[in-house]
This record gives C-alpha cells, sequence and structure tokens, in this order.
C-alpha cells in the first residue's frame, strides 16, 4: 500500500470498532495482558468459538517499514480523538509474514492449561478491564501481606516467605507490571 491517502483511509475504517467491512490491515499488541483480554472477549462478548481464536507472538521490526507500522502516527494523522490508545498497537498491511510469528497457541489450549478467564471477573460477572486485570495476574504472581506500613510480606513460586521493605515491594510491582503490560 505505496499511497499514504490509502493507508490512511484504510486505517480510518480500521480504527472504527462498529466497522463490519474488512479493511487491508492486521493489528497487533505488544501487550500480552491487552492481548488476552481482547481474546477473551472476542469469546465472551463477540460470540466467536474458542477454537477460533489464535494468540500469537510476533517479533515486531524495530523500525517502522513498507508493510509495518505504529497505529498511534497513523491516528494522529486522521486526528481520532482516542489516538493515545494506539501507543502499544502495530499495523501490518495485509498479513503477518510468517518470518514474524514465533509462537502461536489457541485460546481453547490456553483454558485448557488453566487460565481462566473466571479469575478476572469482577463481583457482578462484568468484563473488566485490562488494567483491573494486571492487578489479578499481579497478585497471582506475588502473593502479598502487608504487615505494616513500611514492610510487606511476600511469597515465592515455591511458597518460601519474606518480609521485605514496600520500597522493594513498589519496585517489584513495577517490574512485573512492566512484564505484563508494556512487553
Amino acid at each position: 500500500m505505496n499511497d499514504g491517502k490509502r493507508l490512511l483511509g484504510e486505517f480510518q475504517n480500521h480504527a472504527n470498532k462498529y466497522n463490519e467491512e474488512p479493511t487491508a490491515l492486521v493489528s497487533v499488541s505488544n501487550r500480552i495482558i491487552d492481548t488476552l483480554n481482547r481474546a477473551f472477549h472476542m469469546h465472551l462478548v463477540d460470540g466467536e468459538d474458542l477454537s477460533d481464536i489464535w494468540v500469537a507472538f510476533i517479533e515486531v521490526p524495530a523500525a517502522a517499514s513498507a508493510m509495518v507500522h505504529r497505529a498511534r502516527p497513523l491516528a494522529e494523522a486522521i486526528r481520532l480523538d482516542n489516538s493515545s490508545a494506539f501507543e502499544h498497537e502495530f499495523i501490518f498491511e495485509w498479513t503477518i509474514p510468517n518470518e514474524r510469528i514465533m509462537h502461536q497457541v489457541h485460546l481453547q489450549t490456553l483454558i485448557d492449561r488453566g487460565l481462566r478467564y473466571s479469575d478476572f471477573l469482577g463481583p457482578e460477572l462484568q468484563y473488566i478491564s485490562t488494567y483491573e486485570m494486571r492487578d489479578v495476574l499481579f497478585l497471582d504472581c506475588v502473593p502479598t501481606k502487608i504487615i505494616c506500613d513500611d514492610v510487606v510480606s511476600i511469597r515465592d513460586m515455591q511458597g518460601r516467605r519474606a518480609r521485605v521493605r514496600f520500597d522493594f515491594f513498589s519496585e517489584l510491582e513495577e517490574g512485573i507490571n512492566t512484564a505484563l503490560v508494556d512487553w
């Protein structure tokens, strides 16, 4: 798609979540939690069959190329009000090249291996945000108990407990947040 106007037109349609017409673009996210949240949404809200939903881990080139684009600059170019929502999204033209696909798995396989969306539902069984899902996964990764204002007890995967200063815990939380949301 060598024509910039055509690319922006395709992106305008692609960014419209109510558009039901196919576009020449495939979007990907560099946030794992957001991707899982979208996959569950496709099944639970949109009614897609679990065996039809794939989660793919792909390699996005560091620099934009003729076939892959950062979505935020495209959103800004067409003056979308929520262009910052596209910060972690990349756009491939037509298809994701096979050499960019590192691994792919069915959502059904992830569920069979223990991933449960019910762990991420709110008290009214409502669909929750990516941010709330990140908090649930953080607590699954690092079981904690606050001892006092500046001491937190954490438990590792082998069940060993340790008391740590709150500032260490905050840095740990920030690291896990980076891994779960930004990577």
